[in-house]
């Protein structure tokens, strides 16, 4: 029954009031209430569609029910790339990882490995576009899971952030580790985690004396955030400027290689969909999938990436083989970065895992560009140059290289190109009258390394108009 049509049932039941029902009077009071009581309730499945992960829209709720769960989302990561110094004066020159330097843009940048140079020589240093802040806090209270929160400018910026934390009259400070919601930690653990807030800042929180050590009042919390923007491009041939003046003045700097394959931190959809599977995966690298989420939770950007175990690649080889005993072996690809750069990228997340009865191996992808052969004919009304742009750009945005993702779970089968897939994909582009094709290839038996993608550069592509 509408609330209207409920007020005047009731006004009916009062004497004073049941000889004005019927009148516009009580009609227009009747339908304010029901306008309010409908936008109330309105306002009420609003509030409660924000209150689930699986329909927030606001990203703030979205974010609140991620740090329920314990989950921060991925990082924006920094450009690398290869830089060479050399030094100009003649005395001996060193300066340590992490020395600041700046482009001539402005953008900050530094070294990922330390610089040793006597006079005259040069050396080629990875380079990578971030920058290093340092705060430190007092802890002025004796309080459970106490927080120090970046402001929202470092947070937004923050690719990781190191935790240093000096004991009242200890001598220095002691690097601190980071956990998953204190997981195995008692009151002797010096172990943080990490929190992401709904106001946009990262948050590092300390245990309450029982999981996790809790940091006595007097402690100084020194965190040491690494910043970078994410996204940015430097070019090869580019000079790079130390900001210390007498480093400046005796160096030369350029890059070697284009400075690039940045990646900005997770969005808030992202965000949302690690938060639902948070509980499942929580950084336990148990089960084999894990390690496929584990490492693209952590490592952004990966075109190619496949994980299996001894089991795998021994029915891959046809024998087994104690060389393969406890191994986990990881094949990657990105396209944005040197194979060299990903193997070591990945086996230094991997080797930090508390896994004490496991090897880990980087298995080289094999690329397998596949062409296609493909006539087709389009009716006359149609560009054939149209046509010919419009099935490439289908084709390479769907199966082009670093499209194709390698797989969908460990225990499902491997994401892979099928033809009824490929016809499919063509017959609803609505361009064409009638066509053929044929993939090249696909019988061959696919290898866990392999990397399969249409190459559009050796395939036969002809189209024709109709006739008439």
């Amino acid at each position: 029954m509408m609330i209207s049509q409920s007020i005047k049932e009731y006004l009916k039941s009062l004497p004073y009031w049941e000889k004005m029902v019927g009148s516009q009077f009580v009609a227009g009071i009747a339908l304010i209430f029901e306008q309010a009581g409908e936008r109330f309730a309105q306002r009420c499945e609003r509030a409660m569609q924000e209150s689930r992960l699986s329909t927030a829209v606001s990203r703030p709720s979205i974010l609140a029910e991620a740090e329920d769960r314990g989950y921060v989302g991925r990082k924006s990561s920094p450009s690398t790339g290869l830089a060479r110094v050399t030094n100009k004066s003649s005395a001996f020159i060193s300066a340590p990882v992490g020395k600041p330097l700046i482009s001539e843009s402005g953008i900050p940048y530094i070294f990922l490995d330390s610089v040793d140079l006597s006079a005259g020589s040069s050396v080629d240093v990875k380079a990578a576009q971030l920058e290093l802040v340092a705060t430190e806090t007092i802890v002025e209270s004796d309080k459970a899971y106490y927080e120090v929160l970046l402001s929202k400018e470092d947070s937004r910026l923050a690719h990781r952030v190191d935790v240093f934390v000096k004991l009242p009259n200890s001598s220095g400070y002691v690097r601190w580790d980071k956990s998953y919601m204190f997981r195995n930690a008692n009151e002797l653990s010096t172990v943080y985690t990490e929190t992401y807030k709904p106001t946009e800042q990262l948050g590092i929180r300390f245990g309450n004396g029982k999981d996790g050590m809790k940091p006595p009042v007097g402690s100084s919390i020194r965190l040491e955030v690494w910043k970078t923007q994410g996204v940015t491009s430097l070019l090869s041939g580019e000079q790079l400027s130390f900001v210390d003046d007498e480093l400046n003045e005796a160096t030369e700097c350029f890059t070697l290689t284009p400075v690039v394959g940045g990646l900005p931190a997770e969005e808030t959809e992202e965000i949302r969909l690690g938060a639902l599977y948070s509980t499942q995966y929580d950084n336990q690298v148990v089960w084999r999938d894990d390690y496929i989420h584990f490492i693209r939770q952590n490592i952004g950007g990966l075109d190619f990436l496949n994980v299996w175990g001894e089991q795998q690649q021994e029915d891959q080889d046809g024998q087994p083989n104690l060389a393969n005993n406890r191994t986990i072996f990881i094949s990657a690809y990105d396209k944005e970065r040197s194979l060299p750069e990903v193997e070591a990228e990945i086996l230094a997340l991997v080797k930090e895992l508390p896994m004490l009865n496991r090897r880990y191996k980087f298995v080289q992808p094999a690329m397998q560009p596949i062409p296609i052969t493909f006539t087709g004919e389009v009716p006359r009304t149609i560009s054939i140059n149209d046509a010919d742009a419009v099935l490439r750009t289908a084709i390479e945005q769907r199966y082009g290289l670093g499209k194709l993702p390698a797989t969908n779970s460990f225990f499902e089968s491997r994401v892979d190109i099928l033809e009824k897939d490929l016809w499919v994909l063509v017959d609803g582009l609505g361009k064409f009258s009638d066509f053929d094709l044929e993939i090249t290839g696909l019988g061959e038996i696919r290898k866990l390394e392999d990397y399969r993608y249409i190459d559009l550069a050796t395939s036969t592509i002809t189209i024709t108009h109709e006739k008439a």
